[in-house]
C-alpha cells in the first residue's frame, strides 16, 4: 500500500493514521512511502522509497533500516538532475541503465516511477510537447517513456530509448543479483582471500 506521496512533516500524522488502519485490517501488508527513513515513521513504513538524491544523503539511516529488515526502494521524479542519473530526455543516454547498476551497488530492492505515458491534455502531441517539459519546470519529458503512434490506423505505444535503457538496466540488476548470490562461493573455491570472497 502506498501511504502518502512525498509527505511533508505536516503529513506524518496522516501516515501514522493510514498505517494503523492498514495494520488493523491486514497486519502483514507492506506499507510504502516516498520518503527517506525517518525515526518518527519507523514501524509505520515498511518500504522506504527516497528520491535518488535523498538516498545518497541519508545512506546511514538506510543502512539502519536494512539492518532492521525493512526494504528500501528509490525513485526519480523531476529531481535529482545531473550528475545524478535519471530518466530526463536530456540526461546522458546511459543514465537510465546506470541507475539500476547503482541500485544493485547500494542494495535497493525496488524502483518506483511516476508514469510512462504522461502525454498531457487532449490534443497535445507528445512528439512535440511533453506534459511536464515546460520551461518553468525544467524536467524534460519526465513521466513520458512511451509515445503514441501517429499512424492513421490507431494509437499504439512507441518505446523511447530511455525505456529501452531501463529494460537493459533491470536485466543488468537481475544478473548482478545472481552474481551476488554465487560469486562468494565461487571465489572461495578458487582460493580468493576472504576480503574478496565475502565483499560482494
Amino acid at each position: 500500500i502506498y501511504l502518502y506521496d512525498e509527505p511533508a512533516l505536516r503529513d506524518w500524522g496522516k501516515i501514522h493514521e493510514a498505517s494503523d488502519v492498514i495494520t488493523g485490517l491486514e497486519p502483514g501488508m507492506a506499507r510504502l512511502d516516498s520518503i527517506q527513513p525517518e525515526p518518527r515513521l519507523e514501524g509505520y513504513v515498511s518500504i522506504w522509497c527516497p528520491n535518488v538524491e535523498a538516498a545518497y544523503l541519508y545512506r546511514d539511516r538506510i543502512a539502519d533500516r536494512f539492518a532492521a529488515g525493512d526494504q528500501v526502494w528509490w525513485y526519480t521524479c523531476v529531481t535529482p538532475k545531473y550528475p545524478f542519473p535519471g530518466y530526463l530526455l536530456d540526461d546522458d543516454a546511459i543514465a537510465p541503465r546506470l541507475l539500476f547498476w547503482m541500485q544493485a551497488l547500494y542494495g535497493m530492492s525496488g524502483s518506483m516511477y511516476i508514469n510512462t505515458i504522461h502525454w498531457g491534455p487532449e490534443g497535445w502531441d507528445p512528439w512535440e510537447r511533453g506534459v511536464i517539459s515546460m520551461p518553468q519546470q525544467s524536467n524534460n519529458h519526465d513521466g513520458l517513456l512511451m509515445y503514441s503512434g501517429r499512424e492513421p490506423d490507431g494509437c499504439y505505444p512507441v518505446s523511447s530509448v530511455r525505456l529501452e535503457m531501463i529494460r537493459d538496466g533491470i536485466e543488468d540488476w537481475e544478473l548482478l543479483q545472481l552474481l551476488r548470490g554465487t560469486a562468494p562461493a565461487a571465489a572461495r573455491r578458487v582460493g580468493a582471500p576472504p576480503s574478496l570472497a565475502d565483499n560482494w
